[in-house]
């Protein structure tokens, strides 16, 4: 376990998991219920496409976004579906790769 722990942080230096247990546990709870429930949330994850959210920095985006992701983890459960996310930070640049970025997310399917 140990060993394989090191190659995953071998190929992958983000772990994207681990970031959104960390803002996930920032989220007090009922939060973004409101937006679980808008009509362009609710046809976006019934495939209506792509889901753009805007906001200035601060305004809750990273927060929704945990709440989408253990929404849709909590749907999938046990199915063959993969839930992923990515969170990227300006302060960060340099190692957000596309490549680190790709392999983040594979990271989160093993």
């Amino acid at each position: 376990a140990e060993k394989r722990a090191e190659i995953i942080d071998w190929l992958s230096p983000i772990n994207f998991f681990q970031r959104h247990a960390d803002i996930s546990r920032t989220r007090q709870a009922g939060t973004g219920r409101w937006f679980l429930a808008d009509s362009r949330f609710q046809s976006w994850e019934s495939g209506g496409g792509a889901l753009w959210c805007r906001g200035i920095p601060g305004a809750g985006k990273t927060v929704l976004a945990s709440l989408v992701v253990d929404h849709l983890e909590a749907q999938f459960h046990n199915k063959d579906i993969g839930v992923a996310c990515i969170y990227l930070n300006h302060k960060e640049t340099e190692i957000q790769t596309l490549s680190n970025l790709f392999s983040g997310l594979w990271r989160q399917q093993v």
